[in-house]
């Protein structure tokens, strides 16, 4: 089993990741976003070196995305923007659940347990990893998930604080 940590640098979508092995040396470099045809999330090393890509391949409430690892394509998976609650990842056979109130990510196939990611101290994710043949792809994948929820869910909120501010003036100028 390893663990790591992945920590978002800066708030704004689409900022880099860094990944920490337990003794806090740098592991890997996350960058990339999500929201247009071929966008592509990844995951390298120092020197830029790519182990692992998340593309996007389609548009809309429901886009879909494939991973690749060391070019050759290693599984896809399709999203709701507004749950992650549950994925199947094809081809990998990977099953990831959520809890969106505990933002704990649980990556398992049908014999055992994956990774297991869990908010950690300073804005941080710690993830612990127990497949050793697949650790960038389940390192990539936990915090692609990460950056989605942050990222959407900060949209989700910003429109609901919008229409209940607008819900909320209605009912002062109802009562004028």
């Amino acid at each position: 089993m390893q663990l790591f940590y992945i920590t978002q640098i800066g708030a704004r979508p689409g900022s880099s990741m860094i990944v920490t092995n337990q003794l806090g040396e740098f592991e890997y470099h996350i960058v990339g976003q999500t929201g247009f045809l071929g966008a592509k999330f990844r995951l390298m090393d120092r020197q830029g070196q790519e182990y692992v890509s998340i593309v996007q391949t389609s548009l809309g409430i429901f886009p879909r995305f494939e991973i690749h690892e060391a070019n050759n394509h290693f599984g896809s998976f399709g999203l709701s923007l507004y749950t992650d609650a549950i994925i199947y990842i094809t081809g990998a056979n990977w099953l990831t659940w959520t809890n969106t109130r505990s933002s704990v990510i649980q990556i398992r196939n049908l014999q055992h347990q994956l990774a297991l990611a869990y908010p950690d101290q300073n804005y941080r994710s710690a993830v612990n990893i127990t497949d050793d043949h697949h650790t960038q792809a389940l390192i990539l994948t936990v915090a692609f998930l990460i950056r989605w929820r942050n990222d959407h869910n900060t949209k989700i909120a910003s429109i609901r604080s919008a229409l209940n501010a607008g819900r909320y003036a209605t009912k002062l100028n109802m009562y004028k």
